[in-house]
């Protein structure tokens, strides 16, 4: 007996929930791609089941797409993690933050060192302690951007309670220097953006 297709277990039959069940089944992953981009493109549950048998039969291309299609922004992230695409992975930071999935992008923002926008994302969601702690830990000489900042918005009072490691270097005496020095080093490497072998610092800094 030859092969059956899909296509003629469900000849006769007009169900399209039904042939992208039994595609999915028989992993006839192509079959079953086209029930979602052809004819319910706005269907979720489907984006999301594809591409996670597409994901299991190492069909990364496919489940990338399926992802992208249903929004799943946090199985994307893992995605590309694991194939190592990182200007995606800064589009898809991009993309999580407007779209208001912070701790997303703020988890994409550390892994790929991008320690600024670690900074600007903790600003931007209000948590002035929170960016103060991790500025003068990681990026210390984003301090004088945020004074900048906070006096070009009319907040002078509170930028004046922001130490000045030029102005106030008695109080960043113990450890700074290597702080700097690790910063400095860390710009240098970082002309192309590489994943992070340092523990995540996790931030909540909303959805």
């Amino acid at each position: 007996m030859g092969s059956v297709s899909i296509n003629d277990i469900c000849q006769g039959k007009r169900d399209p929930d039904h042939k992208f069940e039994l595609a999915l089944g028989l992993d006839d992953l192509d079959t079953a791609l086209e029930i979602p981009t052809e004819i319910n493109p706005e269907s979720i549950t489907k984006w999301k089941a594809l591409g996670d048998r597409a994901l299991a039969a190492w069909r990364f291309d496919l489940a990338k797409e399926c992802f992208e299609n249903a929004g799943d922004l946090g199985a994307l992230m893992l995605l590309l993690m694991s194939m190592g695409g990182e200007d995606e992975l800064l589009k898809l930071a991009k993309r999580a933050e407007n779209e208001g999935q912070n701790n997303l992008a703020w988890v994409i923002w550390w892994s790929t060192g991008a320690r600024d926008r670690c900074v600007e994302l903790l600003m931007k969601t209000d948590r002035v302690s929170e960016a103060a702690m991790f500025a003068r830990t990681y990026v210390p000489r984003t301090v004088l951007a945020w004074k900048a900042e906070l006096n070009a918005k009319s907040r002078p009072k509170i930028a004046e309670t922001i130490a000045n490691p030029d102005v106030n270097p008695d109080l960043f005496e113990e450890g700074w220097n290597s702080v700097l020095e690790k910063e400095k080093h860390s710009v240098v490497e970082s002309t192309v953006v590489t994943p992070q072998t340092e523990p995540v610092v996790l931030v909540d800094v909303g959805a």
